[in-house]
C-alpha cells in the first residue's frame, strides 16, 4: 500500500492536497491545465495504462481519467486566478513541437521528448523539400530513389545531432572529437530504427514496401526505380541485396511486435550508451549508470502497457532489435567497401565531418524554424 504522503495519481512524493486530493504538484498542474483548457486526450493503448511517476507523462488520457477516479474536483479550480486559459490557435504548418516541462523527468521521458522533437523536425524537413504538400493533412508517399534517400539522410543529420545534444546524457560534455565518433556510430542505427518505426505506422499491412523517409518508400517489386539514379542499376542491385534483405526482415519484426514511440526512444538511448562505450577509451564517464536507468524505465513502461506477465517476453524481443540494427550497419559497411572499389555511387552514404554538416545546414534550419 502506498504511503499517505504519496500522490494518489502517480504515487510520487506529496506533502499537500490539491483540488481535494493528496497529489504531487506536477499532477495538480496537469489536472488544472487540462480542465481549464478543456483538453481532449486519446489513449494509444487500451485506456487502461497503469499510471505511475515513471510513465505519467506518456499517456495524458489515462492520467486525466485517473485524476477524476481518485476524486480530484474540477469545481475547486479557481479559474480567475489561473493565468492558463483557452487560447486561440494561430494557423500552423504542423502540430507544435513537444512542450518542455519544469517537472523532473525520468531518463525515458527525456529520451522520448527528444525523439518527439526529432519527428517533428524531420516532418517539417519533408515539407521544406516538398512545399506543395503543406496544404494537405496527410503525407502523400511515392517511390523514392537511392539518391533522394541519401539527400534526405544528409539533411536530417543536424536534427539527430540536436536531439543528442539536448536530450542525451552528457553528450554535450564530450570533446568535439568524441562527439563526432559517437555520432557517426549512432546515426545510421538510429535513422534505420526510426524508418522501421515509421514504416510500421504508414505501411502496417504492406510487406512489399518499406518507408525510406517521410514521403518516400522502396517498392520491393520495382527495385529498378529505386536504383534509377545510379549509373549501373544492375550492379547497385547486386551489391545491396544482402543489406536490403536484412532491412525487410527487421521491418517485418518491428511491424509484428508493434514497437511504439517510447520503445524506439529507449532503444535509441541504449544505442547511444553502447556507442559511448565502444567508441571512447575506457575511462570513468557520466554515462556509466545510463543503461540501468533506461532498462528500469523501459521495464516499468512495458509492464504498464502489456501487463507484468507478458512484459519480460516483450522486453526481450525489443532488446533483440539492438543486435539486428548493429548487424544491418555492418552489412551496409561491407557493401560500401565493395562499392567504393567497383563503383562510386555509395560514397555519398559515408558520414561527413560533423562540423561541416552543421555549418552547411544552418541556412536551412533558419528557414524551417520560420515556417
Amino acid at each position: 500500500m502506498k504511503a499517505e504522503a504519496s500522490c494518489k495519481v502517480c504515487y510520487a512524493d506529496s506533502t499537500e492536497k490539491h483540488f481535494g486530493v493528496q497529489t504531487c504538484r506536477p499532477c495538480a498542474a496537469f489536472f488544472r491545465r487540462s480542465c481549464i483548457q478543456k483538453r481532449k486526450y486519446k489513449c494509444n493503448q487500451k485506456e487502461d495504462c497503469h499510471i505511475n511517476q515513471t510513465i505519467r507523462i506518456l499517456c495524458p488520457a489515462c492520467r486525466y481519467k485517473k485524476c477524476f477516479e481518485v476524486g480530484m474536483r474540477k469545481d475547486k479550480i479557481r479559474v480567475n486566478f489561473d493565468k492558463t486559459g483557452p487560447k486561440k490557435r494561430a494557423p500552423k504548418l504542423e502540430d507544435s513541437p513537444p512542450s518542455t516541462s519544469t517537472a523532473p523527468q525520468t531518463v525515458l521521458e527525456k529520451l522520448t521528448a527528444g525523439y518527439k522533437t526529432y519527428l517533428y523536425d524531420t516532418k517539417n524537413l519533408f515539407y521544406a523539400f516538398n512545399p506543395n504538400q503543406i496544404f494537405f493533412k496527410d503525407i502523400a508517399f511515392r517511390k523514392g530513389t537511392l539518391l533522394e534517400f541519401f539527400q534526405f539522410e544528409r539533411a536530417q543529420q543536424v536534427y539527430v545531432y540536436r536531439m543528442m545534444e539536448n536530450h542525451y546524457s552528457a553528450f554535450n560534455q564530450l570533446s568535439d572529437d568524441d562527439r563526432v565518433k559517437v555520432f557517426e556510430g549512432f546515426f545510421h542505427q538510429f535513422t534505420s530504427l526510426n524508418e522501421f518505426y515509421l514504416n510500421r505506422l504508414y505501411f502496417p499491412d504492406e510487406n512489399r514496401k518499406m518507408l525510406l523517409n517521410y514521403g518516400a518508400y522502396i517498392d520491393l517489386d520495382d527495385m529498378n526505380y529505386f536504383y534509377s539514379s545510379e549509373r549501373d542499376t544492375a550492379n547497385s542491385t547486386r551489391l545491396l541485396t544482402t543489406y536490403r534483405t536484412k532491412l525487410f526482415k527487421i521491418a517485418d519484426k518491428v511491424r509484428r511486435v508493434k514497437v511504439d514511440e517510447t520503445e524506439v526512444a529507449a532503444l535509441a538511448g541504449m544505442i547511444y550508451w553502447r556507442e559511448v562505450k565502444c567508441q571512447l577509451d575506457p575511462k570513468p564517464d557520466p554515462n556509466d549508470n545510463l543503461l540501468n536507468q533506461i532498462l528500469a524505465d523501459l521495464s516499468a513502461y512495458i509492464a504498464a502497457r502489456v501487463g507484468s506477465q507478458r512484459a519480460p517476453q516483450r522486453l526481450g524481443v525489443i532488446l533483440s532489435l539492438l543486435r539486428d540494427l548493429k548487424e544491418a550497419v555492418l552489412i551496409l559497411r561491407e557493401s560500401q567497401v565493395v562499392a567504393m572499389i567497383t563503383n562510386d555511387y555509395l560514397q555519398g552514404a559515408s558520414p561527413q565531418d560533423l562540423s561541416s554538416i552543421v555549418k552547411e545546414e544552418e541556412p536551412e534550419i533558419t528557414v524551417l524554424e520560420e515556417l
